[in-house]
């Protein structure tokens, strides 16, 4: 799976970068919105298109909703799932979540084991299916 991570914070990164080889999963990262932009869209005319943006909903310069609005305008980038990351008492109503097309909404600071299981869901879930945290963290 090819995963595009847009955060400020290099943890995220460093997190899925220890275990992408076992995860099977291609990473590439970016603390910009302009820029993830630019990414997902070189890589629909790619042999290695992104299947999904994990993004976070509080980075410096970079709106989370913002960003997955531009992305679900993009009929090329309608196939790319979303994850969001907030922070406790931060995150954002389910309403907005579904209205963005955001699978799933992981609260920092992030377990690997929760984003694993997220990935593994949001790979085999409907496009607009929303996964509740607490669904997972049971």
């Amino acid at each position: 799976m090819h995963v595009l991570i847009v955060d400020d914070n290099a943890t995220i990164l460093e997190t899925l970068n220890g275990r992408s080889g076992s995860w099977k999963l291609r990473l590439t990262g970016t603390t910009d919105s302009l820029e993830a932009l630019r990414l997902l869209r070189a890589g629909v005319s790619s042999a290695d298109p992104f299947q999904l943006v994990v993004l976070d909903m509080e980075a410096t310069g970079t709106d989370g909703v913002a960003l997955a609005e531009a992305i679900r305008r993009e009929a090329a980038l309608d196939g790319i799932r979303l994850i969001a990351l907030s922070s406790l008492g931060q995150q954002p109503d389910h309403g907005t979540l579904t209205k963005h097309g955001i699978a799933a909404c992981l609260i920092k600071p992030l377990s690997p084991s929760l984003l694993f299981e997220i990935l593994a869901r949001t790979d085999h879930q409907p496009k607009f299916s929303y996964v509740f945290e607490e669904m997972v963290a049971a």
